[in-house]
């Protein structure tokens, strides 16, 4: 895992025949990258480029719609981490899809 930003295949668990050693491997990666760093992206998931590509599509489409709407599917309690969390609630900023700067993804610009 060399640079900044850890990058982890995860294919040993999607294919078949992969043996203990590889996934066990794959699992000292996720540990080292949670435990130094705090985050991975993982690669070798299988998820096809049209799903990622509609799931971004889709999470634009959210973070653009006025705040009441967002709001409809807040958080149901304070202990749940899901739903919309509104204005000034604790997101951060995210770079965006390819690294542009976007707060369109967080309702928070610090």
């Amino acid at each position: 895992m060399s640079g900044a930003f850890p990058v982890v295949d995860i294919a040993a668990f999607t294919r078949e025949g992969a043996s203990v050693a590889e996934r066990a491997a794959v699992v000292e990666r996720i540990g080292q990258a949670c435990e130094t760093i705090g985050f991975f992206a993982v690669t070798g998931h299988g998820v096809t480029r049209r799903v990622i590509d509609d799931l971004i599509a889709a999470a634009y489409a959210f973070f653009d719609l006025p705040l009441d709407e967002k709001l409809a599917v807040k958080r149901p309690r304070p202990e749940q981490n899901r739903g919309s969390h509104g204005h000034g609630r604790g997101q951060g900023v995210s770079l965006g899809v390819h690294g542009r700067f976007s707060g369109r993804c967080c309702e928070s610009k610090v």
